[in-house]
C-alpha cells in the first residue's frame, strides 16, 4: 500500500468526520455538510472506506456497493474520479501532496489514524466510563456521550443493504451501552437509568436486561405502579413475540414491586374506581347504590388490569397485619369463648382470592 508524503506536517486527527445526526466533515477550519462533500455516491464512498476501519477495500467491492447490480466498465473509471474528488475534499491546507486515502493493488484504504470519527470517540468515552469504579465520576461522561449516540445515524443516506446493516450494528451496540449504563447508575441516578432503559427498550422490546433496568429504576424511585405497568408491557411483548414469560430476574423484581411500601398504595378514589370497574366487568351495569361516584365508564378510569392491581396492592399491604392473634389476658390465658365454637380467622388475601374466583 503506497502513501503520499505528508509534507512534514502533523496530520494526526486533522480530519473530523461526523455520522451522528448527519454526515459532515471538518478539515482544518473548513466545515463541509453533505452537499459540500459531494453527491450521494461520493458520500457513500467515504462511508464505505470509514466502515472498513483502516482495512483495504477492493475496488470491485466498492463498485458493487455504489452501483449494485451494475458491473459496467464505466463504473471503474467513475470510481477513480470519485476517489480523486474525495482526496481533494479531505486534504488539509499546507499538504498539497498528502492524502488520507491510500492506493494499493486493486484496492483503496482510508488511514483511520488521521480521522477523528465521532462514533469511535464516543465509543472510547462510554467504555472508559463503564469501566470506572466511581459511578458518580462516570455519570457526567455517560450523559454526554449517550445523548450523542442516540442521535439519528446516517439520516437521509438511503436504504442500501450495506447501510441498513451498518445501522443495525450501530443500534445493537448502542443498546448494549444503554443497558450497561442504566444498570451501572440505577442506584445513584435512577432517572438517568430510566431514560436509557426506555431508549434501549425502544431499540429492542424483547431485551429483558433493559426491562429490568427500567423496573429497578422505578423501584429505587418508589414508583411501584410505574414499575408494575412496565412489567405488564414487557410480559405482553414476550408473550406475543416469543410465547414465553419474563425470566426469573424480572419475576423477582416484580414480586418486590407488588409488595412495595404502603405510600405507593392506591388512594381511596382509585380504589372506588377499581371496585366499580371490576363490578361492571362482571355484572355489566353500575349498581344503583354507587350512582354519583367516580366510575371507570367516563374514559378516565383504570383498565381491568390496573383495577385488579390496585386492589391487590391494598390487600397485600393489609396482609402484613393480616392475622390478628386473639387477645390475651394479663395472666396469659386465652379469652373465654362462652361456650361457642371459635370462628377461624380469614386473611384478606383469602378474601381477595375468593372474590376473584366467584
Amino acid at each position: 500500500m503506497s502513501a503520499v508524503a505528508s509534507d512534514a506536517i502533523d496530520v494526526h486527527e486533522a480530519i473530523a468526520v461526523q455520522l451522528l445526526g448527519g454526515v459532515s466533515v471538518r478539515v482544518d477550519d473548513r466545515e463541509m455538510g453533505p452537499r459540500d462533500i459531494g453527491g450521494t455516491k461520493i458520500r457513500h464512498l467515504l462511508l464505505a472506506l470509514l466502515f472498513a476501519d483502516g482495512v483495504p477495500v477492493p475496488k470491485d467491492e466498492l463498485i458493487s456497493m455504489l452501483w449494485p447490480g451494475d458491473r459496467g466498465s464505466a463504473c471503474g473509471a467513475t470510481l477513480e474520479t470519485y476517489i480523486c474528488l474525495l482526496r481533494k475534499r479531505l486534504r488539509p491546507v499546507g499538504a498539497p501532496r498528502w492524502s488520507p486515502i491510500e492506493t494499493g493493488s486493486g484496492c483503496y484504504r482510508l488511514d483511520a489514524d488521521v480521522v477523528d470519527l465521532d462514533l469511535h470517540r464516543h465509543r472510547r468515552l462510554v467504555e472508559r466510563a463503564l469501566s470506572q469504579a466511581d459511578t458518580e465520576a462516570a455519570l457526567a461522561q455517560l450523559r454526554s456521550s449517550l445523548s450523542q449516540l442516540l442521535r439519528p445515524f446516517l439520516p437521509g443516506e438511503g436504504d442500501a443493504a450495506w447501510l441498513e446493516d451498518a445501522r443495525w450494528r450501530h443500534g445493537r451496540q448502542v443498546r448494549a451501552w444503554l443497558v450497561a449504563a442504566a444498570e451501572k447508575v440505577v442506584d445513584v441516578a435512577p432517572a438517568d437509568a430510566a431514560t436509557w432503559a426506555r431508549a434501549a427498550v425502544e431499540l429492542d422490546p424483547l431485551d429483558e436486561s433493559a426491562w429490568w433496568a427500567l423496573l429497578r429504576s422505578a423501584e429505587v424511585q418508589g414508583r411501584h405502579a410505574d414499575g408494575l405497568r412496565s412489567y405488564e408491557q414487557c410480559r405482553r411483548h414476550l408473550a406475543d413475540e416469543l410465547g414465553c414469560q419474563p425470566g426469573p430476574r424480572l419475576q423477582e423484581i416484580y414480586t418486590r414491586l407488588l409488595g412495595g411500601p404502603s405510600e405507593t398504595a392506591p388512594d381511596l378514589a382509585q380504589l372506588i374506581e377499581s371496585v366499580i370497574c371490576l363490578y361492571v366487568t362482571i355484572a355489566g351495569d353500575v349498581p344503583t347504590q354507587m350512582a354519583g361516584l367516580p366510575t371507570a365508564l367516563d374514559g378516565g378510569g383504570p383498565s381491568i388490569e390496573d383495577a385488579r392491581r390496585n386492589i391487590d396492592a391494598l390487600l397485600r399491604g393489609l396482609s402484613r397485619a393480616d392475622t390478628v392473634a386473639p387477645p390475651r389476658t394479663d395472666s396469659g390465658a386465652r379469652p373465654i369463648t362462652r361456650g361457642r365454637r371459635p370462628v377461624p380467622s380469614v386473611t384478606n388475601s383469602q378474601r381477595h382470592t375468593a372474590v376473584l374466583t366467584r
